[in-house]
């Protein structure tokens, strides 16, 4: 056959020859990879900002690296565009670098992360609905709850059900006395509609990362119930996730990727910088929300609603306490979250030295074993993603 035949004839090809055209033919390769953007996605969040960051100041360019950013509308879109190869790397849920990994909700795929982006930085917030019916915290809303009997129950919006908001607004529910499969619908919804459709009452409160809680309380439809600095302090929150292959493939400038996040995550949480990030994020548009929705969180006072507030200063957190470390403490947390929620696969056990080996701890230390049983009611995941 013909395609025999030529294979026949490549093979002949003397061996310096061959290592001659495949040395030539990666140099092709190579030059292709240096001269194509490095494409990263986000989702706008106050916490994107070292990504915009490092471009306005030139932190990237500064390093040789041309970096292509661009806006998603939520976190299963970046998910699939990593695992279809339409991009990079993203700024991305950190839980995503072992959900990914184990297959939970897509194929499983080779990612990583060697920096996390920031510590904290969401919030619970309820509808003013809930307020005029006497809810000033999660007991009452449970006693609401119980008062209004086993009708409709009501929906409660999350980010993803792989997220830190999942994991904190179960905690948070259970602490109050509220079964959060029975008592309540979680629904997965994109932050930047999670306002929307509260204030439509189609929600009557979420978990969700700023600046969506801020625009909600400034504009009178909602109010704060509950910070994740108070509910989980330093719990890691967003991550810098990437392909394993383009980590070893394009090592050299993942690395100075990584220095220049770095760079700006510590740019970020300089509190001098934080009116100049304020003003970078309000004229970027990339928020498209009130300039005081932003300085809530990163200047502060942090608006709680109906008049209360509380200090901003630790609220969200760039690079202090160890930030961008993803170490054995911080997959601790996410592990143990994801397996009180369910959402850990049943053979995540055999699995979790592959898994985390996605998420980069310091040489030498050891990621600590998580339980995979825990004594709590099995969950219902929320409604699943659909392409948001």
């Amino acid at each position: 056959m013909p395609i025999l035949q030529k294979n026949h004839r490549i093979l002949k090809i003397p061996l310096s020859a061959g290592i001659l055209t495949a040395t030539i033919a990666s140099m092709h390769i190579a030059a292709a990879h240096m001269s194509s953007p490095l494409r990263l996605g986000y989702v706008a969040l106050v916490d994107c900002a070292p990504l915009l960051v490092a471009r306005e100041l030139g932190l990237f360019a500064k390093r040789g690296v041309d970096v292509e950013l661009s806006m998603q509308p939520g976190w299963a879109t970046i998910r699939e565009k990593l695992i279809y190869r339409e991009l990079e790397g993203a700024h991305a849920l950190a839980t995503m670098a072992i959900t990914m990994r184990l297959g939970v909700g897509c194929p499983a795929t080779e990612v990583e992360t060697s920096l996390v982006l920031n510590l904290q930085g969401n919030a619970i917030t309820l509808s003013r609905r809930l307020w005029a019916k006497g809810v000033r915290d999660g007991h009452s809303l449970r006693r609401l709850i119980r008062s209004e009997g086993t009708g409709r129950r009501m929906n409660l919006g999350v980010v993803s059900s792989v997220s830190s908001h999942h994991i904190l607004m179960r905690r948070w529910l259970r602490s109050c006395g509220i079964d959060p499969d029975e008592d309540v619908r979680l629904l997965i919804v994109p932050p930047s509609l999670t306002h929307e459709l509260m204030s439509s009452g189609y929600l009557e409160g979420y978990c969700v990362g700023e600046p969506w809680n801020s625009v909600a309380i400034l504009a009178g439809d909602g109010w704060c119930a509950a910070t994740s600095e108070n509910l989980a302090p330093l719990h890691p929150e967003k991550a810098l996730l990437v392909r394993s292959e383009f980590a070893a493939s394009r090592a050299e400038e993942y690395n100075a990727m990584l220095d220049a996040l770095r760079e700006a995550c510590q740019w970020c949480d300089s509190p001098k910088n934080r009116p100049a990030l304020v003003d970078m994020l309000f004229e970027s548009r990339v928020l498209n929300v009130p300039r005081e929705a932003l300085e809530c969180a990163l200047i502060g006072p942090f608006q709680m609603g109906h008049g209360e507030s509380v200090s901003a200063d630790t609220f969200i957190l760039f690079s202090r306490f160890e930030a961008n470390r993803p170490d054995a403490q911080k997959a601790r947390w996410l592990t143990e979250g994801l397996a009180e929620a369910r959402i850990l696969p049943s053979d995540f056990a055999r699995k979790r030295d592959q898994v985390l080996a996605g998420f980069h701890d310091e040489p030498g230390e050891a990621v600590p074993p998580v339980p995979t049983e825990r004594k709590v009611k099995k969950s219902v995941a929320p409604k699943k993603e659909s392409g948001h």
